[in-house]
């Protein structure tokens, strides 16, 4: 004679639960680890190089002309913000006083502004800093795969498994 089991909702749910975070959490997991490894990768290497990017546009913008044409700002431009500087002051220069020393100065924020308005309003460009990141990694990959390149990375390995807080941390997330 078989033994009817009774089930009740209670036992229902842990079984049914517990099998769908089986299911569930590796998937759930890996993605979750992908994304955060998108996010170091994006806010530590990606955007610093798209600042320096900026940075050297808005440096290349006055020594040539093509850059020049597209973003540095008008007479018109210039001249009013100047004006604004100089209003701002505490004790206001005048006007050629003030375009000689604020001139520079204003016409380099607002390359920037530019820069930084035409930069936004392509979302594509932040991916230039992940493209110089992942072939910086390859690159680095390309390096430590040759003889002299493995040699130097044991050497580095050795070094940093020397080191009291490394030394208890590396191996772990070396096995990760």
């Amino acid at each position: 004679m078989s033994h009817a089991t009774s089930r009740t909702f209670s036992s229902d749910f842990k079984r049914f639960f517990v099998r769908g975070l089986v299911v569930l959490l590796p998937s759930v997991l890996t993605l979750w680890i992908v994304v955060k490894a998108y996010q170091f990768v994006d806010t530590t290497i990606a955007q610093p190089i798209n600042s320096g990017i900026k940075t050297a546009l808005v440096q290349a913008t006055g020594f040539w002309a093509p850059l020049q044409q597209s973003f540095d700002p008008s007479d018109e431009q210039l001249v009013e913000a100047i004006r604004k500087d100089n209003q701002a002051r505490r004790v206001p220069l005048t006007p050629d006083r003030a375009t000689a020393e604020l001139g520079p100065t204003v016409r380099t924020r607002l390359r920037a502004e530019a820069i930084r308005t035409w930069w936004g309003e392509r979302w594509y460009m932040d991916l230039i800093g992940l493209m110089v990141a992942v072939i910086a990694v390859y690159i680095a990959g390309r390096l430590l795969g040759g003889f002299v390149g493995r040699t130097l990375y044991k050497k580095l390995e050795g070094l940093i498994t020397q080191v009291p807080i490394f030394k208890q941390v590396y191996p772990y997330v070396k096995q990760v």
